[in-house]
């Protein structure tokens, strides 16, 4: 056997000086057993914790950010295709050197999403980051994209945990909520929209806020018109329920898209799924949900129709689906019901009448009184009827001007004067006009009183002489309702009215005055030594 020189050990610097392996290759190089002068950067050897350093320095220096996510990129895919990369190793070595957990979710992402391999995912980091709701609320203080990208991969207890957290807060509404709560809250809805039916998200948020009172229908109607006050009245908001209000209305129009009043392409009606849930709840023993959320949902939704311009097209639907469930709530004999779908109709006609030129007065009278649009037959009209005089205490002072004008001397209904003597004696109560002559122009603003001016005290002083001297009721309520304006400004002119041919009429209206206990003692003693001088 020929002996074969051991050129394996020597160091060549060209192939072609190794004989036998240039002859056995066709003169093709195929191996290198030369030294190479200049080194290989991959000859370097690179380990996990080495680019797990690069990675915190690029956490917090993230000038050439790009340039030097493409560097660790490379890094990484050496090491992965060679077996030799530890995401484990990695992700323990960052979150232990790294304190800005948010910057780090960030630029992770980043990095995650420019790998072609397996090496680093967004749910591998979850997994070793316990207490995941402080970072990722800041994530989306920052970065809402990234968060919801987070969001994604989360495991399906602690994106609920966090659904819930979020959810009681948004429930509150007396209570602060910061934004970037909202847009987390926001994002698991529009998760869960996709994985679950609509009703069933709705059915899921309205259950983390629930109460079990005495009297389901009283409680239902206590929070009907808690959020008429609130949508109706916005001044007697403070400051700070104004600004939640503010903050929470990304997620409710968001809700309001999953509805066939707002979008035509959905089966899911609002009105329908409230009245639903108000009837179901009224015949459980369980505790209910606050159906609050609906109506403000419903608003937003109102509103976002008339910004689009979309309202004139979408009114007729909505005034069916009305009358549809005004019929059903009476069908039910629920006063509850019926607050509820009267609240709807006056959220869509006080957000529309402007562009379809129909009022809830308009659509009130046309489908509860008057006789060839009513949708009412002689049963229902007398159910109809007795829930509104149930509805009266919860009811807004313009919303009872309305129902009481349209009554008003109405012969088809046989209760219309007990109803509206009822609802007069309320709105005096409520300090303003119950003489039903006109509708209020907006349910935000009442009819007020028409109250005594300062030059009118001979008008009165003639209306006392007609009336047999009897005080003008205009002026009892006043002293009742504006009784600042009545001791201040009124009492002082009449006591000292000095018109010699209404001296007589303005001395007994005065006694009248003082027996009514209306008049202070230390006025009237003061007009009684100006007058004996």
């Amino acid at each position: 056997m020929p002996k074969i020189p051991a050129t394996r050990k020597l160091l060549l610097k060209r192939p072609d000086q190794d004989k036998i392996q240039w002859t056995l290759t066709n003169h093709n190089e195929k191996r290198k057993h030369y030294k190479n002068p200049i080194e290989s950067p991959r000859s370097i050897v690179i380990t996990t914790v080495d680019i797990a350093k690069k990675f915190i320095k690029l956490v917090y220096n993230t000038n050439d950010k790009q340039v030097k996510i493409d560097e660790i990129v490379k890094d990484i895919k050496h090491l992965h295709n060679n077996l030799a990369f530890s995401t484990k190793v990695f992700i323990e070595y960052v979150l232990e050197h790294v304190s800005d957990i948010a910057s780090l979710l960030v630029i992770y992402y980043e990095l995650s999403v420019q790998l072609d391999v397996l090496a680093l995912s967004t749910r591998s980091l979850l997994a070793y980051i316990p207490h995941f709701d402080e970072p990722l609320c800041e994530l989306f203080y920052y970065q809402d994209k990234v968060g919801e990208a987070y969001i994604q991969v989360l495991d399906e207890t602690t994106l609920y945990d966090i659904f819930v957290l979020d959810g009681k807060q948004f429930l509150n509404w007396s209570g602060l909520m910061k934004a970037e709560n909202v847009q987390r809250l926001l994002c698991i809805l529009k998760y869960y929209s996709k994985t679950m039916k609509k009703e069933q998200c709705l059915s899921l948020l309205l259950q983390l806020q629930t109460t079990k009172p005495e009297n389901v229908n009283k409680y239902n109607l206590k929070q009907i018109k808690r959020a008429k006050e609130f949508i109706f009245t916005p001044n007697k908001m403070s400051t700070k329920q104004s600004n939640t209000f503010i903050v929470k209305t990304p997620i409710l129009q968001f809700l309001s898209t999953w509805f066939f009043e707002f979008e035509p392409n959905s089966m899911l009606k609002l009105i329908e799924f409230a009245l639903n849930l108000i009837l179901l709840n009224s015949e459980s023993n369980e505790k209910v949900p606050d159906i609050s959320l609906l109506l403000y949902t419903y608003n937003i939704g109102c509103k976002q129709l008339v910004l689009e311009g979309k309202d004139i097209m979408r009114i007729t639907d909505i005034i069916e689906i009305l009358n549809e469930a005004s019929i059903k709530s009476l069908e039910q004999e629920n006063s509850g019901a019926l607050g509820l779908i009267l609240t709807f109709g006056q959220l869509a006609f006080e957000n529309m009448h402007e562009s379809v030129g129909y009022t809830y007065a308009s659509w009130f009278q046309a489908t509860f009184i008057h006789a060839k649009t009513c949708i009412l037959n002689k049963k229902t009209s007398i159910i109809f009827m007795n829930m509104l005089q149930q509805l009266i205490p919860y009811e807004l002072p313009s919303i009872l001007q309305i129902h009481g004008k349209a009554v008003y001397g109405c012969p088809s209904i046989s209760t219309a004067d007990i109803y509206v003597l009822t609802v007069k004696k309320r709105l005096l109560e409520l300090g303003v006009d119950s003489t039903f002559r006109k509708y209020p122009q907006s349910i935000n603003t009442p009819v007020q009183l028409t109250t005594v001016v300062e030059d009118d005290i001979s008008d009165i002083l003639r209306q006392f002489v007609k009336r047999g001297e009897v005080v003008p009721h205009s002026l009892l309520s006043a002293s009742v309702f504006r009784r600042t304006w009545f001791i201040s400004t009124f009492l002082p002119k009449l006591l000292s009215w000095e018109e010699k041919s209404e001296i007589q009429a303005r001395d007994k209206l005065i006694e009248s005055l003082r027996k009514d206990k209306k008049i202070p003692d230390a006025m009237y003693q003061d007009f009684i030594q100006r007058k004996k001088k």
